[in-house]
């Protein structure tokens, strides 16, 4: 799992437990998404690790192919981690880079289950739901209209990524717009913010500044402008 520095006044931040929290989060609300019944209901206990029920849960690989059921809209007959890993080759979305450990099924069925391996797992089904099912230049677009012009003849992304720098950018420019409206009397003199200027997809979210800001517009009681 990838190693961040943190400043001295976020040190108390454990940035491996808020990774392996955010990602079966995200892996257990879309089982529970299709399969209301999944009786898992806490994920961690008192001390921040994960309960005992959730592991034997994971090692069975049961979440893992009702989500492969979802994204490919297929059905996996067998049991076990091969048929996910052999779902995810097929449709080209490769487990494995060349500085990553070879993942096999053994390891994801071991108990108590390492969780390197099933972050590693689920970070490429999150990848392959989002280019599959919720991501594309179509529906990227349909969301840029509802909120901020458009114009098709300049503006047309020619792919995915293009399309997402397009959205992000669109909802930077909406928020600052709406600031400045919601603010008109502010003094010059008091404090503003500067406003990124999203160009890359990659480069220009590393701060995490843009995501903040699209979080902001999409749920502004959760991510206050000036939090």
């Amino acid at each position: 799992m990838r190693q961040f520095d943190l400043p001295d006044s976020d040190a108390h931040y454990d940035v491996e437990k808020a990774k392996i929290r955010s990602s079966l989060a995200w892996l257990l609300g879309v089982v529970r998404i299709q399969h209301p019944t999944c009786n898992v209901e806490k994920i961690f206990n008192e001390n921040g690790e994960v309960m005992r029920d959730v592991q034997e849960f994971l090692i069975s690989g049961w979440p893992y192919r009702q989500c492969i059921r979802m994204i490919f809209d297929t059905n996996i007959q067998q049991n076990g981690f091969d048929a996910v890993i052999q779902a995810l080759c097929r449709h080209e979305f490769y487990i494995l880079k060349s500085d990553d450990p070879v993942l096999t099924s053994t390891q994801l069925s071991n108990y108590p289950p390492n969780m390197n391996s099933h972050i590693q797992l689920i970070d490429m089904m999150m990848f392959a739901a989002s280019s599959k099912m919720w991501i594309s230049t179509e529906t990227l677009v349909k969301s840029i209209k509802k909120f901020s012009s458009f114009y098709a003849s300049r503006e047309l992304p020619g792919n995915t990524e293009e399309a997402v720098v397009l959205w992000l950018s669109k909802v930077v420019t909406k928020v600052q717009h709406l600031e400045q409206t919601t603010e008109p009397h502010k003094k010059p003199s008091d404090p503003c913010m500067v406003y990124p200027i999203v160009t890359s997809k990659l480069e220009d979210i590393c701060d995490s500044a843009v995501i903040a800001l699209v979080l902001h517009y999409y749920c502004p009681t959760h991510i206050p402008i000036n939090g």
